[in-house]
């Protein structure tokens, strides 16, 4: 592996977000949501989920209805799988328990 690909997957595993690949599932522990303030609409609001990725607490946020429906069906501790397909306005989400 060449020292920037080493790199780029040191940094991918230590940060504490999580990155979505178009169709790639990521499989963690449901920790927990909660309303925070948007970085890029000040004033609104946009949830944060937390997962455990590989034993890490990893974040991400989105503020996806069709994902916040999704997720509310289920309960901390629980093996989730989660897959975002597109980007902007044809974002489409999945959420359902890891097999």
């Amino acid at each position: 592996m060449s020292d920037i690909n080493q790199f780029i997957a040191d940094v991918e595993k230590a940060s504490p977000f999580i990155r979505f690949e178009d169709g790639e599932p990521v499989v963690g522990i449901y920790k927990g949501a909660k309303a925070v303030e948007d970085t890029f609409n000040k004033g609104e609001q946009t949830m944060e989920y937390t997962l455990d990725v590989d034993g890490i607490d990893k974040t991400f946020k989105s503020r996806s209805v069709k994902l916040a429906r999704l997720i509310s069906k289920f309960k901390e501790g629980d093996r989730l799988e989660i897959v975002k397909t597109g980007t902007g306005f044809d974002t489409l989400w999945y959420a359902d328990e890891a097999k």
